[in-house]
This record gives structure tokens, C-alpha cells and sequence, in this order.
């Protein structure tokens, strides 16, 4: 019987609300650490040339020596603007009510990859999905 390798990052899907720092923590083998560069950006779609925003990416601790971490963020203010600036307007209602509100949304993709030194091969892509941030409501004027 022949098996699969499924080489394919792994897919997490965020809801996040505006204004909100948005830390990921990300934890790797050591070896995708030593000599390696990492990125993470924000688009509205996964074909869009147009970078919405770009992660701020620290390095964390472990008590696994075979282990890696790594913190990927967006700030407040990022997470403002893609909302604000650059989200859509839709219409929500609330649950179990007939009454109905407008609020701005972002939905857009992100991924996080490793490569090279000027994306120069291995090029391995950790992590991707679907970022959508509606309007925190303390937030709105």
C-alpha cells in the first residue's frame, strides 16, 4: 500500500478584533533557527502582490534544546488599520434579535515562512490561513 507525504503547511484560520495586538507563537525544530530567515505578511488574498501588512518576528525560549520558538505579531495600530483603512463594511445581527448593525471587517490571508538569506532556498512555508479581524466595539467612535 502506498502512503502519502503531505508536505503542505499547517493551516490555523484567525478571528482577531482591532486595536488587539495579535501574537502567534510558533515552535519549530532548532534546525529551522540556526542560519535561517524568517517573514510573515498579511494579504487580501493568497494571488494579491500587495502586502496589507508584515509581522514583527522575536525569537522566544524553550526548555526543549530540540525546540525553536518564535513570536509573530501584529501590532494594535496594524491590526487597527487593516480593519479601518482596509476592511469592508457588512451588516451582522445579533444573535436571537431582529436588529441589525454595521461594522467594518478585514479578511484577508497570512502565512509565515523560513528560508535562505534573500529568500534564497530552503523556502518552507510554517504556517497559513484565513485573518479575519472585525471592529472591537470599544473602539468605535
Amino acid at each position: 500500500m502506498a502512503g502519502t507525504i503531505d508536505t503542505r503547511p499547517q493551516v490555523v484560520n484567525i478571528n482577531h478584533l482591532s486595536g488587539n495586538t495579535l501574537t502567534i507563537k510558533v515552535r519549530t525544530p532548532v534546525l529551522y533557527a540556526a542560519g535561517l530567515v524568517w517573514s510573515a505578511q498579511v494579504r487580501s488574498s493568497s494571488t494579491s502582490t500587495v502586502v496589507d501588512a508584515t509581522f514583527t518576528i522575536t525569537t522566544g525560549a524553550s526548555t526543549d534544546p530540540q525546540e525553536a520558538v518564535h513570536y509573530v505579531s501584529l501590532s494594535s495600530s496594524q491590526t487597527m488599520h487593516l480593519c479601518e483603512d482596509l476592511g469592508s463594511t457588512i451588516t451582522v445581527r445579533e444573535k436571537g434579535s431582529t436588529k441589525e448593525n454595521t461594522i467594518k471587517r478585514y479578511v484577508g490571508r497570512y502565512d509565515i515562512q523560513i528560508s535562505g538569506v534573500n529568500g534564497a532556498d530552503p523556502v518552507i512555508t510554517v504556517g497559513t490561513g484565513e485573518l479575519l479581524i472585525d471592529l472591537d466595539v470599544t473602539r468605535t467612535d
